[in-house]
């Protein structure tokens, strides 16, 4: 993750200092597909999944110290922002992995999202730069058209029976827009939950 690494060394050095415990974050959105394609654009902002074990006072630590305003956020050009865990469009499972490049860390465990599961996640927002992070991910053939079906139907499954459920055309229409204008395939036929 080029220009990226020295933000979370320097995070993982000054929660060493504070004696954190040994502490998760999973990575998504474009810094996650960084990590994992190797490949670096502009970003500001690293979203982190909200984990259900991450205790208030490590995500408090956390944001202190690489949250928006903060002395590394101003040095690196990058902060820490968490996402409430259901949130995001992902499947039930979502796909992390260990970003290699940081496993040398001794406080944090930096996992990222997998490239599929990223662009599923985009189909939500899919506002300019989510578009543009896809085109990215399709520039370098990192996009496999029969995972991306694979993941995004059991993460719709899973919409149908929560309040987000009325946004499930919305994400379907996008995935056909990745289709047609991005990938230049066929839109996919898709049978809505009936509650959609």
């Amino acid at each position: 993750m080029p220009g990226k690494n020295d933000f979370f060394q320097d995070l993982d050095d000054r929660l060493g200092r504070r004696n954190t415990p040994r502490t998760r974050l999973q990575l998504i959105g474009s810094v996650a597909l960084m990590g994992v394609t190797g490949q670096s654009w502009g970003t500001e902002d690293a979203d982190i999944l909200e984990a259900l074990d991450l205790s208030a006072e490590i995500k408090a630590s956390l944001l202190e110290l690489g949250g928006p305003g903060s002395d590394l956020a101003k040095r690196h050009g990058l902060y820490l922002e968490f996402v409430p865990n259901g949130l995001p469009l992902l499947p039930q499972k979502p796909a992390f992995a260990p970003l290699i490049d940081l496993e040398d860390l001794k406080i944090l465990e930096v996992q990222a999202l997998d490239v599929t599961d990223g662009i599923v996640s985009k189909l939500a927002r899919f506002n300019a730069r989510d578009v543009r992070d896809i085109r990215r991910m399709a520039d370098i053939a990192r996009i496999d058209h029969e995972r991306l079906l694979l993941r995004f139907k059991p993460a719709i499954d899973l919409m149908q029976f929560d309040a987000r459920a009325d946004r499930i055309p919305k994400y379907l229409s996008n995935l056909h827009t990745v289709e047609r204008d991005i990938l230049l395939l066929p839109e996919t036929p898709i049978d809505l939950p009936d509650s959609a």
